[in-house]
């Protein structure tokens, strides 16, 4: 292809002076002949309608030219970058020379002086002149003109003699580096970039560009895994390229191709023209897309992208795995060359600061230097705010190349020396380099030694792993783990890639070992006095490593582990733990999630699967880091309190005995020390026993000992509503869950579809159900329902709308379930869904499963586990399936992940039996129905 001219990275040599003398309308016509382009011909330039007209349909052109060539349109897109600029060049120009005297000079800025146009990219134009008042008309005209085409510009107009002012502004001296001569007087073509020279320094300039960085990279999580990713200014986006860009053009000049290449090798070069073309592609997709400036792959475009780029094709034959897999095939290339553009710009800003400045503090050359051995040295220098740096240093050109064992070393020694920084010029050698690493190297004792004595030191640990994994190391030294890089999950659970989803778990293992805010609690008690930690991270780099591979994860992970621990002469036991971490990672969250965990049955279970408390502790350990890592927003104190609860529990177990699940002895210490509480508050021993002798073993073993305090003291203190028929419904705040957790206690005489009417009402109240327990009770010889819900208040971010602060929402959900439950065909969930977005953008095929309940409390039921897109009103209309065909619902585990919601039910007939296969099969039929239709 032709070179774009002015690219960033000076990608062609082609000089500013020699574009601006080339003919325009030669070289649109030699663009357009190579590529066999066929372009609108061009109109009157007087002619605004017919301008419009014809910007319009070149745009088509190019789009429709790019579609064609799906991926491969990468090859092709500087190109049409450059006939659309030129396109436009030929406009401003024929406007220019109408509007404008020849004293004037136009000059594209910005993107647009970069050549850098895409369909909606601000047109950044720059008018400098003398005697600007007199010609204030002809300037208005031609502004108006270039409205009336259909341009939007970003527009200064600038008098000769007060350029020196306006670049003060770092953004305006940015813009005008670029700066590049449409029409006009030729005398003026140097004029905006020796003004930016002759104003800033290298020093200022180069530190205003790294803080601009510095908060833009916050202001998007610091991370190039966003499941939304801003292709222009997140990490790895095209601004990171445009700082390399910026600042070899202020140092090395505006004719600056041979200089550069000190700056950038040509391996490095090709990486960076590789990224950048495959984002214009995203971004000129984006802007089709949108129809306007928009630079978020936003859920809203992605699918429509990956059919553009072809990575599907849109028929009747296309299932959602085929259109899940073109996602994510798209999304890993996209996350691919962020990661890369990333690793790049900072290594080679960092190059820049420790080569290139003038200011002796940053120069590399003055820091102050301690020698570790014959290959390492350490160097300490201020940064850009004057705070000491210490970095490691490689003595030698060929520290790597001659004894690659260095590849590992020099990250062990960091660890030892507690540095987490390398000098720029040691990272190129080391990403040059870690092609060296081959199974030849792998094999090696001596490299098997040094990898493994890396994850047992812990120092910045989670640092190191990071720069191993950006410049080759640790993807080379595991292939396993590189064949896992930048592969996401379309969904809204895992919220990083493999990779990155990895070493944040490490970096929650490592936090583990001082978390003075109590964050993670037992997690971290427990972490700090396990001795071998290298089991932990080991477990937890080997967790998801097969994911990609097809079949279980889990299982082909267990293997790869073992097998590692084996290379790496690890004990067998220590082998054999490793491999059940990782073949059982997911284990303990599903248990606590999914089951019910008050249940002795179930922690019985749990015990003789986890043999010992010190598989135990390495299992809740971990799995507490991987919730966390997965998702950080989906991790609150709901989850945690059931995972610390099934803890504790197992714990118990395996220090006092299995005696200590055994039914009888459970019911009879949470009564004992229920009864005791109770008395305490002044209620009698006859009143207690009397209200008990109705409740059943299932109530003792479902309810927790608080929960049996508070339940009875609100049911003596209100029997008299039961007398009338009245039910008592109770809220207080639940200690256990964050974000405004709820307990809700609803006490009513026995009737049919109790719980489809009250989940009904909590919906429409935005009340959402994490937890039901669903208890048949008999009080004074009366059938009634003893019915406890956890909740989360959606509103409840605004403390006037909170449920429990705010009395007129407490006291409308009480008459709403009080009405409800008179009057059942008051509340009907909706009749259709009000799917949100993002949930909108994913499709999830209804799954509903049926076996025989196993645990003590539920015996004699079936256990239904549905899987299902989450969204509004979703339990309102299971509810709705239940009691239209006379099921009754004796529990629920609500479990939410991402967009899916995993949910399990306990069910019987109305008598309390198991359902009739017919009546299995009616429920299973009736949900997919209404849930997928």
């Amino acid at each position: 292809m032709l070179d774009n001219p002015l690219a960033a990275i000076a990608i062609c040599p082609m000089s500013m002076t020699q574009y601006a003398q080339l003919d325009q309308s030669d070289k649109l016509l030699a663009y357009c002949q190579q590529l066999e382009l066929n372009l609108p011909t061009p109109p009157n330039l007087t002619d605004c309608a017919a301008i419009r007209h014809y910007l319009q349909a070149t745009n088509h052109a190019i789009d429709k030219h790019l579609r064609h060539r799906g991926t491969a349109a990468t090859e092709q897109i500087g190109t049409l970058i450059n006939i659309r600029t030129l396109v436009i060049d030929e406009v401003l120009s024929a406007l220019f020379a109408y509007h404008l005297p020849d004293n004037f000079a136009l000059f594209a800025i910005g993107g647009y002086g970069r050549c850098e146009l895409l369909p909606a990219s601000d047109i950044d134009i720059l008018l400098i002149g003398e005697n600007i008042h007199a010609t204030q008309a002809n300037i208005e005209q031609f502004v108006a003109s270039l409205w009336d085409i259909g341009i939007t510009p970003a527009f200064s107009v600038q008098d000769k003699t007060a350029l020196d002012t306006a670049v003060s502004d770092q953004t305006i001296a940015t813009a005008w580096l670029d700066a590049r001569l449409v029409a006009g007087n030729v005398s003026f073509i140097n004029l905006p970039f020796n003004t930016v020279k002759k104003n800033w320094s290298i020093q200022a300039f180069y530190t205003a560009k790294i803080n601009e960085a510095k908060q833009r990279y916050l202001s998007h999580n610091a991370t190039e895994y966003n499941l939304e990713p801003h292709i222009k200014n997140a990490p790895g986006g095209l601004r990171d390229l445009h700082i390399l860009h910026w600042l070899s053009r202020f140092y090395f000049g505006q004719d600056s191709s041979d200089a550069v290449a000190n700056f950038i090798s040509q391996d490095e070069r090709q990486e960076i023209i590789a990224a950048q073309e495959f984002l214009w592609c995203v971004r000129h997709h984006l802007h089709t897309l949108a129809n306007r400036n928009e630079d978020r792959l936003l859920f809203d475009y992605q699918k429509s992208l990956a059919e553009r780029f072809g990575y599907y094709q849109p028929n009747e034959q296309a299932t959602h795995h085929d259109i899940t897999a073109a996602l994510e095939v798209m999304m890993r290339q996209y996350y691919h060359h962020a990661m890369r553009v990333t690793t790049l710009s900072e290594m080679l800003c960092a190059y820049f600061a420790e080569n290139y400045l003038t200011d002796t503090s940053l120069a590399l050359c003055s820091g102050e230097r301690t020698v570790i051995d014959d290959n390492f040295c350490l160097i300490s220098t201020k940064d850009t705010d004057g705070k000491l740096v210490t970095k490691i240093h490689a003595n030698h050109a060929d520290t790597f190349s001659n004894n690659p064992a260095n590849l590992l070393k020099i990250f062990l020694i960091m660890g030892q020396q507690g540095i987490n920084k390398i000098t720029a010029a040691t990272l190129r050698a080391i990403n040059q380099a870690s092609l060296l690493i081959d199974d030849d190297f792998r094999n090696q004792s001596q490299h098997r030694q040094l990898f493994l004595a890396n994850l047992q030191q812990s120092n910045y640990l989670f640092h190191r792993l990071r720069l191993m994994k950006r410049f080759g190391v640790l993807g080379n030294y595991l292939p396993a783990f590189g064949q896992v890089m930048g592969l996401m999950q379309y969904d809204l659970f895992h919220r990083y890639t493999v990779d990155a989803h990895t070493l944040f778990l490490v970096r929650i293992l490592h936090r583990f070992e001082t978390d003075s805010t109590g964050k993670y609690g037992l997690a971290s008690e427990i972490y700090q006095k396990i001795a071998r930690k290298d089991i932990l991270i080991i477990a937890a780099i080997f967790h998801d490593i097969a994911k990609g591979r097809g079949g279980d994860h889990a299982k082909l992970g267990a293997v790869d582990a073992y097998q590692f621990c084996l290379d790496h002469g690890m004990s067998e036991s220590d082998s054999q733990l490793v491999r059940w971490l990782v073949l059982e990672h997911l284990t303990m969250s599903l248990t606590a999630q999914k089951q019910d965990i008050s249940d002795p049955d179930v922690i019985t279970r749990f015990a003789e699967f986890s043999e010992s408390i010190a598989r135990l502790n390495h299992l809740y350990v971990l799995t507490v880091a991987d919730m966390n890592a997965t998702n950080s927003q989906l991790w609150n104190s709901w989850r945690a309190t059931l995972l610390k609860q099934l803890y504790t529990s197992v714990h118990r177990v395996h220090s006092l005995g299995v005696h200590t699940v055994d039914k009888d002895k459970v019911i009879a210490l949470r009564k004992t020390a229920a009864n005791d509480l109770l008395i305490q508050q002044h209620h009698t021993q006859e009143q207690i026993t009397a209200l008990w002798s109705g409740f059943g073993e299932e109530y003792f073993l479902k309810q927790k000992v608080s929960d049996i305090v508070w339940q009875t003291t609100q049911i003596l203190a209100n029997k008299h509503k039961l007398t009338l028929g009245e039910p008592i419904i109770m809220l207080r705040r639940h200690d256990e869950v964050s974000l405004r957790g709820i307990q809700l206690l609803v006490c009513t005489p026995d009737q049919d579809n109790l719980f489809a009417t009250t989940v009904c009402v909590l919906d429409k109240m935005g009340l959402s159900v994490l937890d039901a327990t669903i208890i048949s009770a008999s009080i004074d010889d009366t059938a009634m329902a003893l019915d406890c819900y956890v909740l989360i208040d959606r509103h409840g971010a605004n403390c006037d709308t909170d449920l429990l602060s705010y009395s007129h929402r407490h006291h409308e959900l009480v008459d709403k379930l009080r009405t409800s439950l008179h009057h059942q065909h008051l509340c009907t969930p909706p009749k259709t869904f009000k799917t949100t977005s993002p949930l909108r953008h994913f499709n999830l095929p209804t799954q509903v499963h049926f076996t025989k309940a196993t645990t003590l409390a539920q015996q004699g039921r079936h256990q239904m586990q549905l899987i299902t897109k989450d969204r509004p009103s979703l339990l309102a209309k299971i509810g709705a399936v239940f009691s239209e065909l006379s099921v009754q619902v004796h529990g629920a585990r609500i479990t939410t992940l991402g967009e899916r919601a995993e949910d399990m039910f306990y069910l019987s007939n109305q008598h309390g039996e198991l359902l009739s296969d017919d009546k299995l099969i009616q429920i299973k039929e009736k949900l997919i129905n209404i849930l997928d239709n």
